[in-house]
């Protein structure tokens, strides 16, 4: 679907994979980085295990930076392509 949409000329879609980079206790590694992003598009790793890596207690919480800076910026584009 992303590679057709490339080669039917429509815009492209914002992408940004985030993964984990701890394993998780007693089990390792949950979803191995290289399964969890998309060449060519933006990666961020979130340090922590897979169970945690979306519990973000603090604003200031590193994972919860990263996640909501990136959604930040995606903001900023389409009020821009938009000329708001």
């Amino acid at each position: 679907m992303i590679r057709a949409r490339a080669n039917d000329r429509d815009p492209a879609i914002a992408i940004t994979c985030f993964y984990e980079q701890l394993p998780l206790p007693g089990i390792g590694e949950i979803v191995p980085k290289n399964s969890a992003i998309l060449p060519a598009y933006t990666s961020v790793g979130i340090h922590d295990n897979h169970t945690g890596m979306t519990k973000f207690e603090f604003e200031d919480d590193p994972g919860f930076k990263s996640v909501s800076g990136e959604l930040q910026r995606w903001v900023k584009e389409l009020e821009s392509m938009s000329g708001e």
